[in-house]
C-alpha cells in the first residue's frame, strides 16, 4: 500500500487547508513543513509518495527549494502543490511563468505540481506582507495595465478572501492514488 506524506508549509491558513483536504481523500498523513525538515530521515524511510504545498508569494513558491533538497530524490514519488490568490481561469500565462521560475526545465517535467487558488488573509499575514501587498495595490491603482498581473487586481487585492475550492485537489488526489 503507498503511504503518502503530505507535507505543507502555511502562514495564513490557505496550504494547511488544502493539504488536509489532500488527506482526507488520499488517506495520506499530514506533516508542517517545520516537522519534517527536523525528521526528513524518518519521513524518507516511511513514506512512499511525498507532496510539499506552499503558497505563491511574489512569484516564488516559499520553502521549495529546502523541499527538494530534502525530499527529491528520484527514488521516491515526489510532487508539488502550490496556493495563491491568482485565479485557476483566465490565468495560465501566469502560472506557466510561475512555474518556470521555480522548476529547472528537468524538474518541470518529472515532478508533478498542481496549482490552487486560495485567496487572502490580511489578519493572518506578516506585517511586511501586508506592506508589500499595500504597495503592490498602490501601483496597480496608478497604472491601469501591469504586465503579469490580471486586470482589476487592485480591488480584488484590498480585502482579505477565500476562494478555496475542494473540487482542486482532485487532480493532486488523483496523481497520489494513481
Amino acid at each position: 500500500m503507498n503511504k503518502t506524506a503530505i507535507i505543507y508549509l502555511s502562514k495564513t491558513g490557505f496550504t494547511e487547508k488544502y493539504a488536509n483536504w489532500t488527506a482526507e481523500k488520499t488517506g495520506g498523513g499530514v506533516i508542517p513543513f517545520s516537522k519534517a525538515q527536523k525528521s526528513s530521515d524518518k519521513i524518507m524511510s516511511d513514506y512512499d509518495t511525498l507532496v510539499f504545498g506552499s503558497r505563491l508569494l511574489g512569484g516564488k513558491i516559499e520553502g521549495l527549494s529546502k523541499a527538494k533538497k530534502l525530499f527529491y530524490t528520484g527514488k521516491k514519488r515526489f510532487a508539488v502543490f502550490v496556493t495563491g490568490a491568482t485565479p485557476n481561469d483566465g490565468a495560465a500565462d501566469i502560472l506557466k511563468q510561475m512555474w518556470e521560475q521555480n522548476f529547472t526545465s528537468d524538474e518541470l517535467v518529472k515532478i508533478p505540481h498542481f496549482y490552487m487558488q486560495a485567496g487572502l488573509c490580511y489578519e493572518k499575514m506578516p506585517f511586511i506582507e501586508k506592506q508589500m501587498m499595500n504597495a503592490l495595490k498602490a501601483m496597480l491603482k496608478k497604472k491601469k495595465k501591469v504586465e503579469g498581473i490580471p486586470e482589476g487586481m487592485s480591488e480584488v487585492l484590498g480585502n482579505s478572501f477565500d476562494n478555496s475550492d475542494k473540487k482542486l485537489i482532485l487532480p493532486l488526489a488523483e496523481w497520489i492514488n494513481g
